[in-house]
């Protein structure tokens, strides 16, 4: 193994990644080998675990799923073919070491990874919600099967109905949604597309809400300065559209002005 070879900028900071003692946040650009990083820790929890399903690693989307469940198989399958004396760098060393000592846990353990890659808990948060929900049906509230819907503006419009329902309930909000529902002329379709538009933009406000039952006033208060922002940029940017054309328009403001105060007079 050549200087060359084995010198890593951040080898230090990967091998506090992969101790599984303890939590870890890894923070690192694009192509840096996070991925990579997270399989191998993945590796090492299975290494000293009784069943593969005890190792659950959690991604955003199936695809980065599939990808790590493949890297895994293929760093196993790696290690089981190569001669580790032609290992070359530190890092391909300590993967060997790693997918090594998972394949030996396998064996003693007849876990079979490699012909039942399905026992990888590699999983969506939308999928993990699904399989928690699935084994709690009562505690969940859901009877039967589940299925993700990709219809997310059905299912807004299906929560902002039940939640409108409670304007005619006992429900402690009934009287807030009576005041919300005059703010609107009692229009409850355009209520609905107001409410529909704020829970596709849910996680820039979703934040704020936490703090309505902690600290109402300052809840008030912090709803008022966003207003007046709203109003302050309203009129900044109407006058900013209507500066082209001021000089037309004085004469008219005007105009306006002195036949309102003869109406008055």
């Amino acid at each position: 193994m050549t200087n060359a070879q084995s010198k890593v900028v951040d080898l230090d900071a990967r091998k506090n990644a992969l101790d599984t003692s303890c939590s870890i946040a890894v923070q690192a650009p694009a192509g840096s080998g996070k991925t990579e990083l997270l399989s191998l820790r993945f590796l090492k929890l299975l290494a000293i675990c009784q069943h593969p399903e005890e190792v659950l690693a959690i991604t955003f989307t199936k695809k980065a799923a599939n990808e790590m469940a493949e890297r895994i198989l293929n760093t196993l399958e790696w290690a089981q073919n190569i001669d580790p004396n032609a290992i070359q760098t530190q890092l391909d060393h300590d993967r060997y070491e790693i997918a090594n000592s998972v394949l030996l846990q396998d064996k003693e353990m007849s876990w079979q990874l490699q012909q039942s890659p399905n026992r990888l808990r590699i999983q969506t948060i939308d999928s993990f919600c699904n399989f928690l929900a699935s084994r709690l049906p009562i505690l969940s509230n859901f009877g039967g099967p589940l299925q993700i819907s990709e219809q997310v503006d059905d299912c807004y419009q299906l929560a902002i109905r039940n939640f409108l329902k409670l304007l005619d309930s006992d429900s402690p909000i009934a009287a807030s949604i009576a005041e919300l529902m005059l703010h609107f002329d009692n229009d409850g379709n355009k209520l609905e597309t107001l409410l529909g538009s704020l829970l596709k933009q849910r996680e820039q406000w979703i934040g704020d809400i936490v703090g309505v039952a902690s600290d109402p006033q300052q809840a008030l208060q912090h709803l008022t300065d966003n207003l007046l922002e709203l109003v302050s940029e309203s009129i900044a940017e109407a006058t900013h559209l209507l500066q082209p054309y001021s000089a037309q328009l004085l004469p008219l403001l005007d105009y306006a002005t002195k036949n309102l105060a003869d109406e008055d007079s």
